[in-house]
């Protein structure tokens, strides 16, 4: 019994690159080999980011919408946005309280706590108003995206 779990620890070390290979060359935030820790860590600094620069921040959100939202998620955003307007956008207020002014003019993301199982609890003000979504993220394309909103 000894010797099986011996071989097995042996060959998994003589996979080990193999397995880091697969896991993907560049050490990227869906590494398997990565600890959820780091995971976490990356999670947190794409949502603080995506609201900075997309959500509240001055940028145009359609780009940010492309590059860090699943196929899954601008689906929903762009038929929440057909739903409420004519044309083509993206329901980027779903990041948001829903309220259309508040007492003040700061948007600012608070804290951004991880749940576990991808999911994480972003707290932020909007205009003022304290609001709380639950987003998920989740590994695509070898990098991490925001995958859904509530």
């Amino acid at each position: 019994m000894k010797g099986k779990l011996l071989l097995g620890i042996v060959l998994l070390f003589l996979n080990l690159p193999r397995l880091q290979a697969d896991a993907g060359a560049d050490g990227g935030a869906c590494s398997v080999l990565r600890q959820p820790e780091c995971r976490d860590a990356e999670a947190v600094r794409l949502i603080e980011m995506f609201y900075a620069d997309y959500v509240f921040g001055g940028e145009d959100y359609a780009p940010g919408v492309e590059k860090y939202c699943t196929e899954k998620l601008k689906r929903r955003l762009k038929d929440d946005y057909t739903h409420e307007y004519d044309g083509a956008g993206y329901a980027v207020w779903k990041f948001r309280t829903g309220c259309q002014d508040g007492p003040g003019d700061v948007s600012q993301v608070v804290s951004v706590t991880a749940l576990g199982n991808g999911l994480y609890a972003v707290k932020f003000i909007d205009m003022g108003i304290e609001g709380t979504r639950t987003v998920r993220v989740v590994c695509e394309d070898g990098g991490l995206k925001l995958d859904s909103v509530e």
